[in-house]
């Protein structure tokens, strides 16, 4: 199985490796030194004090939805466990493994899986909506691309993620839902039905949330995405490139599905990939474009050496994994 795991993350690291050369060797190494020696190098703080920002105010609307659903972290244990996720989102194949990693984590802090999986799901919904929305009116303010295929899936997509997520909240129709699925899942395999069960019952938790608590996530999940607009525009900045503010909103749309991909480790090559084709729709030269993926990996690999540190503090006992009840 470690074996496996190495074949992969190796064959995903070399994937990466030979994207980033083979767009480098493309636009030549003449010019992506040019643009190097053009960088804007002060600018670098500041593209990593608003990554680690990203990371505190994510983390935070994390904690709060842990602590809605009746759980009890503090928000230093989930910050390790989001640079955790990071670590093994480097070395594992995507982000499903690295949301593992984090479940696994929070759930030895509080005690409960299914809740602190429950979280962790609205989590992605609510950090979902703000770059579907924002993607699909930039798009149709100003749209660059020769079709509008991007700009009707990405409004479909919204549209689907917020109303069933509406409806699985509203006490009124999400016990109903709930009831289905509970009826759905005894047709399904033993080992699906028990933990599906407890999954969709831990919702139950969550649609007591008051409209109040609902604001503060969607302005959590805002926050976040506004800092990670703020992060590409310092990271452009760095390497002296300049593209209306629109244009991010839509190109993070793009950055944040390709996330999800599973291709390569930390989406090195396939976000440098996107950011030369996106840029040019601007004028943008392709080595400052894949200088911008650069800087913004490494912001990636930051947190992620936290999250190497971390678990070496975990494996070498240095750091409690589960947490007793009244350090909660």
């Amino acid at each position: 199985m470690r074996l496996d795991r190495r074949i992969v993350w190796l064959l995903r690291a070399l994937l990466a490796i030979l994207i980033v050369g083979l767009l480098i060797g493309a636009i030549g190494w003449a010019d992506f030194e040019l643009a190097l020696s053009q960088a804007n190098w002060h600018w670098l703080a500041a593209v990593y004090v608003t990554a680690a920002t990203t990371i505190l105010v994510n983390a935070s609307l994390l904690r709060f939805l842990l602590t809605t659903g009746g759980l009890s972290i503090r928000l230093r244990r989930v910050l390790l466990a989001k640079s955790l996720g990071t670590f093994y989102a480097l070395i594992l194949p995507g982000e499903l493994v690295a949301g593992v990693a984090k479940w696994a984590d929070l759930s030895a802090a509080t005690g409960d899986r299914t809740k602190v999986l429950s979280a962790m799901v609205l989590t992605k919904v609510a950090l979902a909506i703000p770059p579907l929305l924002t993607g699909s009116v930039a798009l149709l303010a100003n749209n660059p691309l020769p079709t509008n295929s991007l700009t009707v899936a990405a409004a479909a997509t919204a549209f689907v993620v917020i109303s069933t997520t509406a409806l699985l909240l509203n006490p009124a129709t999400g016990q109903r839902l709930n009831d289905a699925m509970v009826s759905i899942l005894r047709y399904g395999p033993g080992f699906l039905r028990l933990p599906g069960e407890r999954l969709v019952s831990s919702l139950a938790s969550f649609r007591k949330m008051r409209w109040t608590e609902y604001f503060v996530v969607l302005c959590l999940s805002f926050a976040v995405f506004g800092l990670n607009i703020l992060g590409m525009a310092f990271a452009a900045t760095a390497a002296g490139v300049s593209v209306p503010v629109t244009a991010l909103f839509w190109i993070n749309l793009i950055l944040f599905i390709t996330r999800l991909l599973p291709v390569t480790i930390g989406n090195l090559g396939i976000r440098e990939g996107v950011l030369v084709l996106t840029f040019g729709l601007y004028g943008i030269g392709a080595a400052p474009a894949v200088l911008v993926g650069l800087l913004m990996f490494s912001s990636v690999l930051f947190v992620g050496f936290l999250g190497g540190i971390y678990q070496l503090a975990i494996a070498s006992g240095w750091v409690a994994w589960h947490i007793r009840e009244e350090d909660r």
